[in-house]
């Protein structure tokens, strides 16, 4: 997941102050500021965005939305218009001339090639992006330790 987005606003009336926490596997990486705290209903729809730079130190995990107040007083929240995009996990992309991968898909030996006469550096990841293959080759790969079909990888030229 590269982008995590959602809408918020007061629910009811009362004057509490109120914030949305966001959390992987229960350990807290980003809180909306607080919201809430005037007496009276609120009309304001307040949008956050959980900065990307937290998803690269938690790939693969569960996201929690969890509401928070400091009092055990009626203080809710309309959580709406959740959204998320997944892309790249990698960071850097190069445009790689003449580049050719085949056979697609494969469960052994994938052949690399390029207008290029040096090496590749290529990382093969899972469906989390956690990383299975991280190595420099000239023209082959050998995948059949991993015991699954690759039909797509993340690929960069030096």
């Amino acid at each position: 997941m590269t982008q995590y987005s959602f809408q918020y606003r007061k629910a009811r009336t009362n004057a509490i102050a109120r914030v949305v926490q966001i959390l992987f596997n229960d350990e807290q990486v980003a809180e909306t500021p607080a919201f809430g705290s005037n007496q009276g209903i609120e009309e304001t729809v307040y949008t956050f965005n959980v900065p990307t730079e937290v998803f690269s130190a938690y790939e693969g995990q569960v996201i929690i939305v969890k509401f928070r107040t400091n009092t055990s007083n009626n203080a809710n929240v309309i959580i709406d218009n959740i959204n998320w995009a997944l892309g790249t996990l990698s960071s850097k992309v190069n445009e790689i001339e003449g580049l050719s991968i085949f056979p697609n898909p494969v469960t052994s030996i994938v052949n690399i090639t390029s207008n290029s006469a040096s090496d590749k550096q290529v990382r093969v990841c899972d469906m989390t992006g956690r990383t299975l293959i991280d190595t420099e080759v000239s023209s082959t790969l050998d995948i059949s330790s991993l015991n699954v079909t690759v039909s797509k990888s993340n690929k960069m030229e030096k």
